[in-house]
């Protein structure tokens, strides 16, 4: 219910889609905005029916009927243990004194619950409900990066929010608190300065039977002499990884970023052979989770995000 430029700032998604709606962010925080993920409301049901029951304390009685949107909620104070469908009727009710606003908290508040449960899950089953609810999202993200980011919060991490600044006004809308919009943004604000052109960043993995520091010094070698560049990382110690052949998973999904891992590799590695995987699709995305979960058991955590994890052999 945000009013930016004389109208609420969710009308822009209506007339002007994703686009337009980050370029209406990106001027209001002076950001550029290059990430999205649009959900659709039926994941809280599907994932309250997968990691659920929630638990919910509620402070006041719920209750809202909508028979045109099939909607109906009823829900009285006190502990509730909700599951996928009333889930979904809690983060939806909107008739409080507050509105939305209240609905977003209640939406964060179940967000931050179901990340929760999902943190105790295997990386198996944690693969399987990412490539379910998946299905039902819009996203521009690096999927590598996104697992990878799990995987860490899964671990030892926290997830927190930052709520914008507003204030609601005498006539009950809701504006920017101009008092507080430049900390804000001082806070989302990392500036990045680039001294050379970017170069691919590869995360090159020892999975030969050979594990000494000589692959460090062998692989840098071969990389500077061949390409003039370096890996962003070389890992290698033996991190428990069962492959046999050399792998190349391709973590951005860019036709132009495979082909050139492809150049590059041929290049440092022209003795052998290497299968390329798109860590995009599907079937690949579970390797990759079992790769980031080895190197957190050996307590390494490579800065993301990569082009490429490549898994060399003899």
């Amino acid at each position: 219910d945000l009013i930016y430029n004389g109208s609420k700032i969710n009308s822009i998604y209506e007339r002007e889609g994703i686009e337009g709606l980050k370029n209406a962010i990106g001027n209001l925080l002076h950001l550029r905005v290059n990430g999205h993920v649009i959900v659709n409301y039926d994941i809280f049901k599907y994932l309250g029916d997968k990691l659920g029951p929630v638990e919910i304390q509620i402070t006041e009685p719920m209750k809202y009927y909508d028979t045109a949107q099939d909607l109906s909620i009823d829900f009285e104070p006190g502990i509730h243990l909700m599951d996928g469908e009333q889930l979904l009727a809690y983060v939806r009710y909107r008739r409080g004194a507050l509105g939305d606003i209240s609905r977003m908290e209640r939406q964060k508040e179940v967000i931050a619950k179901l990340l929760e449960r999902a943190r105790k899950m295997s990386v198996l089953d944690l693969a399987t409900l990412f490539s379910r609810i998946r299905k039902q999202l819009e996203m521009n993200l690096n999927l590598g990066e996104i697992v990878y980011m799990f995987s860490r919060i899964r671990k030892n991490l926290s997830l927190g929010f930052l709520s914008f600044p507003y204030m609601v006004a005498q006539d009950g809308s809701i504006v920017v608190d101009e008092s507080r919009i430049e900390q804000y943004i001082d806070v989302l604000a990392k500036p990045v300065v680039k001294t050379t052109p970017p170069q691919l960043n590869i995360l090159v993995i020892n999975c030969s039977k050979q594990k000494n520091r000589l692959f460090i010094t062998k692989t840098q070698s071969a990389w500077k002499s061949t390409v003039g560049f370096l890996p962003g990382l070389i890992v290698w110690e033996d991190i428990g990884l069962p492959y046999n052949s050399n792998e190349a998973l391709i973590l951005k999904k860019s036709s132009i970023t495979k082909d050139l891992v492809k150049k590059t590799l041929n290049n440092v590695y022209s003795d052998r052979n290497f299968n390329y995987r798109m860590v995009s699709e599907m079937e690949w995305i579970t390797d990759y989770y079992q790769i980031i979960q080895k190197l957190a058991e050996n307590r390494i955590y490579p800065q993301f995000p990569f082009d490429a994890v490549v898994l060399v052999n003899e």
